[in-house]
């Protein structure tokens, strides 16, 4: 059975990925694997006999911590999910052996990890959660440590509307169990011609069979794309954000336009709703 993995370092920030993994599990069909990345000191005087005994002693002791945390996020009118695993790895840095983890077992279909946002670019990207967005195959989940995973009413599709037709697709197989309409955004450039949103909107209407809503605005350049984006979320407050990533790194594409402002300013990016991300 695909699973979701959902990771957590035993801090009460992480409760908010456990209770959206739970609900995201549930209407998505999915088994939930919560995982502690365990980052072991080696001493000096252990040989390798020595350090795996230990290991094997830290992994039982960590197994079941992971376990008594996970179910102390839940209550009995909210009870823990019960299928579930919990499973300790051991790896130097989280995010490095996370994707390592996943690498090895494909049917992970996802990674939930709670966030705390960031006050500026350098400091969100130094995150596990950024370096797992930037750097993981597999679609990334961050969840807002203080987000209410009560309601979930609409999805937000962030677009350059360059491959939607790839996209589109996983878009409305994540919102259509919710029955949560759609939002596609897209933030057009001084360069570019602006969408003609009548006959796009019709384009949709013909080609998927989903209720859509076409927002198009033009990006001012006093802005960054990041904070575009960020205001158009708080304004509408949208359940789920959607985006997608581009593998390609020679050439500016949509991803680094958001992450990548000038270099004499320095972005803000609080994250205030999930942010799932696909590889594109």
């Amino acid at each position: 059975m695909e699973r979701i993995l959902v990771t957590t370092d035993f801090s009460d920030n992480s409760a908010s990925a456990i209770h959206f993994a739970k609900k995201w599990a549930e209407k998505q069909n999915l088994w939930l694997e919560f995982v502690y990345v365990m980052q072991p000191e080696r001493a000096r005087e252990w040989d390798e006999s020595d350090f795996n005994k230990f290991i094997k002693h830290e992994t039982m002791i960590y197994e079941e911590k992971l376990k008594n945390f996970v179910q102390s996020a839940f209550s009995n009118e909210n009870p823990a999910p019960a299928n579930s695993t919990y499973t300790v790895i051991t790896g130097i840095t989280a995010d490095n052996t996370i994707i390592e983890y996943c690498n090895q077992n494909p049917e992970i279909r996802f990674i939930c990890i709670s966030t705390r946002g960031a006050g500026g670019l350098k400091k969100f990207l130094g995150t596990n959660t950024g370096n797992l967005i930037v750097k993981s195959e597999i679609p990334v989940i961050a969840v807002p440590s203080n987000y209410d995973v009560s309601k979930f009413e609409k999805v937000l599709y962030v677009s350059d509307l360059t491959k939607y037709h790839d996209e589109i697709n996983k878009v409305i197989s994540i919102a259509t169990p919710w029955k949560a309409p759609i939002d596609v955004l897209n933030f057009y450039w001084p360069n570019e011609d602006a969408a003609d949103e009548i006959l796009r909107q019709e384009l949709y209407a013909k080609d998927y069979e989903y209720g859509f809503s076409l927002k198009f605005f033009p990006h001012h350049v006093s802005n960054t794309l990041a904070e575009n984006i960020q205001h158009y979320i708080n304004e509408n407050k949208p359940s789920l954000a959607v985006m997608f990533t581009q593998k390609q790194r020679t050439e500016q594409t949509f991803w680094q336009k958001l992450l990548n402002p000038s270099k004499t300013e320095k972005v803000s990016f609080e994250i205030q709703v999930p942010l799932l991300v696909f590889k594109k």
